[in-house]
């Protein structure tokens, strides 16, 4: 996504990429089947699993209009909202990019942390630019 796929195509190149690893842990199933279909609330066993977590986030990050609209479509899933909100803000800012991140969000962050994300966020796009 960083490179400009968007994020469908992101997923495909991933799992190419990773398909040996992918293939050892049964994962290739459940990215082929209905992936970017809107998940459901899990049940309770469910709740905050790496593979519930996965679909929401994406699922979240596929269908979003802005980066407000990714996150709240991921923590409305109900569930661990956090885990869910976390996962799909990391693609949200690869999609949309830290200037997509509301203004109201943003100014209420602050401090040393704040500096330290900026930085990281900076590098990791200018990383995945052509040489």
């Amino acid at each position: 996504m960083l490179g400009g796929d968007d994020i469908r195509r992101a997923v495909i190149n991933a799992r190419a990429r990773l398909k040996k690893q992918l293939a050892e842990i049964e994962l290739l199933d459940y990215l082929d089947e209905h992936l970017f279909d809107e998940p459901g609330e899990p049940d309770k066993q469910h709740r905050g699993g790496a593979l519930i977590t996965l679909k929401v986030a994406l699922w979240a990050a596929a269908q979003a209009k802005d980066f407000r609209d990714g996150i709240t479509k991921a923590v409305g899933i109900g569930g661990d909202t956090d885990t869910y909100g976390a996962v799909a803000g990391g693609l949200l800012g690869a999609r949309f990019g830290i200037d997509g991140i509301p203004y109201e969000w943003t100014k209420k962050m602050s401090g040393q942390g704040y500096e330290v994300m900026i930085s990281l966020a900076s590098r990791l796009w200018h990383m995945s630019q052509p040489v």
